[in-house]
């Protein structure tokens, strides 16, 4: 959403792909495709001014076009090999994408990337979450916790009342580990959907829960 307008992607059976845009209070009436663009798009964000987004299909490509038309294509990375579940986090004038070829999470500076791809950590999971300039991961178990944006240390911590620091390998199979299968952040808190028993006990309870950012209870 940006301003009185949604905007989303499509993919049809057709063929058809490209950015489409309606108005918010008439959304059915007002859908038009801006032809400025006819990539297939897997993920958008508004990012200021601007959409930033995953498009292609055999090989994909993020960066970002100007709002409100979808004009001003910028790529900030391409060539990059299609992976399932990718979603780039646009973040604090980067953009933040896990690579499952090799499970690494990647940052790149806006808008073109000069320098180079910068590696944050080994990782294998779909995204990450942001509140402020801290990045969260969930991995293997624990979630992963790194301040300024990338920059800062790498903390893994454990989904308990105090998020405490995780050893290097969570026993994620324990009937008795907690184990956090999603997580989200935003507004001064961390979420996670926290399993009581662990990836060895499916059914056993789910409790949202929360914490502040920074840690605490």
């Amino acid at each position: 959403v940006f301003g009185e307008h949604l905007y989303f992607g499509v993919w049809l059976s057709s063929g058809t792909t490209g950015l489409l845009r309606c108005q918010k209070t008439a959304c059915e009436r007002t859908l038009e495709r801006l032809p400025a663009i006819a990539d297939s798009l897997q993920a958008l964000q508004v990012v200021d001014q601007r959409l930033g987004v995953l498009g292609g299909e055999q090989d994909w490509w993020i960066g970002s076009l100007a709002l409100p038309d979808g004009t001003d294509k910028q790529v900030v990375i391409d060539r990059l090999p299609a992976v399932n579940s990718t979603r780039p986090l646009f973040l604090g004038g980067y953009v933040f994408w896990p690579l499952a070829v090799d499970e690494n999470l990647y940052r790149c500076a806006l808008p073109d990337c000069a320098g180079g791809p910068k590696k944050i950590m080994s990782y294998g999971g779909p995204t990450a979450y942001a509140d402020g300039d801290r990045l969260f991961v969930p991995g293997d178990g624990a979630i992963v916790r790194i301040g300024a944006l990338g920059d800062g240390p790498i903390e893994r911590l454990l989904p308990d009342a105090m998020l405490s620091a995780a050893p290097d390998k969570v026993d994620v199979d324990g009937l008795n580990q907690p184990y956090a299968h999603a997580i989200a952040a935003g507004g001064g808190w961390l979420y996670a959907a926290v399993r009581a028993g662990g990836t060895g006990c499916p059914d056993c309870e789910t409790t949202l829960s929360r914490w502040p950012a920074a840690g605490g209870t």
